[in-house]
């Protein structure tokens, strides 16, 4: 048995409380009118400047060892508000699921560039990531969306689904392959921007 320390329980009983005020009356509403919480709403104002629910949870003054912690956290912080409104939850603020793909595989300058904005708590603020497809979901290694290099620019020409955010989001990160037949070997990842030409929301689930 584990006992939890007392900033998890902080942690779990901060999103409780937000569960009841705002996360499970913003899913009801969404179930009922079925379109996502407006943007401007207060709960994504208070999570800006919170700067996330969860990914504070781990301070510089608890130390190196504290960040064993943080994977827990984040499991029991997902869990309390998937209790409240899953889909709620996945639409916090934050680099969402386009997060990790940047910390792994981008250059120095582009975590920079694309990361730097949710430092700003000003305003509440998304990245999203495109992954699945019409003809591809669990089984990545079936993505049809194809990259082709054209002089100094990659241009990118496929259709996406179930993209989380990406109607409100800053940035999306958009899997693509360069070559069906190399299966994984063939991905690659790209940043496209809000307001890329050709990058068209066609509907919002």
């Amino acid at each position: 048995m584990i006992e939890l320390d007392p900033r998890t329980m902080e942690m779990i009983e901060e999103v409780r409380s937000l569960g009841r005020t705002h996360i499970r009356a913003m899913g009801l509403e969404a179930d009922r009118t079925a379109l996502p919480p407006p943007v401007d709403h207060e709960f994504y104002y208070i999570c800006a400047r919170q700067e996330g629910l969860v990914s504070r949870m781990v301070g510089a003054d608890e130390g190196p060892t504290a960040l064993e912690w943080k994977p827990f956290r984040n499991f029991l912080g997902g869990e309390e508000a998937a209790y409240w409104d899953r889909g709620v939850a996945l639409s916090l603020p934050g680099p969402g699921l386009g997060g990790p793909a940047l910390r792994s595989t981008a250059t120095p300058e582009q975590r920079q560039r694309f990361l730097e904005i949710f430092t700003d708590t000003s305003r509440p603020r998304w990245g999203a990531m495109a992954m699945t497809e019409p003809g591809a979901g669990s089984d990545v290694a079936r993505i049809q969306t194809r990259a082709r290099k054209e002089g100094d620019d990659w241009v990118l020409n496929g259709q996406k689904m179930f993209c989380s955010n990406s109607a409100r989001a800053e940035w999306v990160i958009v899997w693509a392959t360069v070559d069906p037949t190399l299966g994984r070997e063939g991905h690659r990842a790209f940043v496209v921007e809000r307001g890329t030409p050709g990058f068209e929301i066609l509907k919002i689930e």
